[in-house]
Parts: C-alpha cells; structure tokens; sequence
C-alpha cells in the first residue's frame, strides 16, 4: 500500500459519446494494494437536450474480471444538472461494513451519487449508459483515479 504518494490511473481515456450506448470501459488492473481512492469524472463539451440522461458507474471485479458490480454511481448527467466540469467522488476501503451483496453487471444497484465503500479487489473499469442521445446530442467523458 502507498500511503504517501498517491498514484494516478485512467480509468477512461477522454471519450466522445454521441448516440445511445451501455458501454464498459477496459478494466484497469494492479489495484489490490490500495485502500483509498479518489476519482474524477471530467465532463466536457456537453450539449443535450431536455430529454437526455448519462449515467457512469465505477465498477469493480471481485473475480479477476468475470463479473462486475457497481461501486460508485456519479450523479446523472442531464441537460439541467452536471455541467462541464470535474466532479469527485472518494472511496476509502476502512470505512465500509460487511453487506452481502449478489455481483450484478444490471447498471442499476446504486443510486446516483451512491457509494459503497467496499473492496474493489484488483481490478475496476467505468460503465456509462446514455439515454435519449440524438441529434446534436453529444459529451466527451474522462475518468482518473488517484489510488492510495
């Protein structure tokens, strides 16, 4: 574990989305020794109409990549709420409880803005789901973490 100088990963390079999509990002590995982590969601060059929604999960693998199950759920992008910008979310292994929780990759088992403060094992990736998405509709997402 590195308690002094946190790492930085990207969990999604900068990606332009243009249509409606459920789409899961490459897994990142190697995360086993961390216990702390703050992750940036950078949104940019957003332009959606009334009607469009984004949702992006941070999800981790407690199997080395078999299954999936959310462990952050960003607040929902729309055309009203999440403008351009970083938004922040903190995940810290030491302060979670126990739960029994059954691994679903449905995209669904976190509210928006939830975190569940839990392993995250080795391995994590983003999922974002867009509803809604045409026309001129259009966001480029970036997802960093600092591990600690």
């Amino acid at each position: 574990m590195n308690d002094r100088h946190p790492v930085l990963r990207t969990l999604m390079p900068a990606t332009t989305i243009t249509g409606n999509t459920a789409t899961a990002v490459t897994q990142v590995g190697g995360l086993a020794g961390f216990s702390k982590a703050t992750i940036l969601l950078t949104v940019s060059a957003k332009t959606f109409d009334s009607s469009t929604t984004m949702d992006i999960y941070v999800q981790y693998s407690p199997d080395e990549g078999t299954t999936w199950d959310d462990i952050a759920h960003f607040a929902q992008v729309t055309n009203a709420a999440v403008g351009d910008g970083t938004y922040v979310m903190y995940l810290d292994q030491g302060t979670g409880a126990s739960v029994a929780d059954r691994v679903t990759d449905d995209g669904a088992t976190l509210t928006a803005g939830a975190v569940r403060n839990i392993s995250w094992c080795d391995r994590m990736r983003i999922k974002y789901d867009g509803a809604n998405l045409a026309g001129t509709d259009t966001i480029t997402l970036k997802v960093q973490g600092y591990f600690q």
